[in-house]
């Protein structure tokens, strides 16, 4: 089953997504900022990532270095 990873530092947000993508039959995992979101990348490798750019603890788009196996 697809694994959704939902990054936004507000939990509103981030609830009302995961309600719609799991309306799909996807799982979610969520984060509020990347430090929980590199947590979750541990737990399960996401199949597609929404993230929010402007995060408490750096750019949204700092996570996608994690997603890039030639990164490592």
């Amino acid at each position: 089953m697809p694994h959704v990873l939902i990054v936004d530092d507000d939990a509103e947000t981030r609830e009302a997504l995961a309600a719609v993508v799991s309306e799909d039959g996807l799982t979610t995992a969520q984060a509020g900022d990347l430090r929980e979101a590199r947590i979750q990348l541990v737990r399960q490798m996401p199949d597609v990532v929404f993230t929010d750019l402007k995060l408490p603890d750096g750019s949204g788009t700092d996570l996608f270095q994690d997603l890039d196996p030639r990164s490592g």
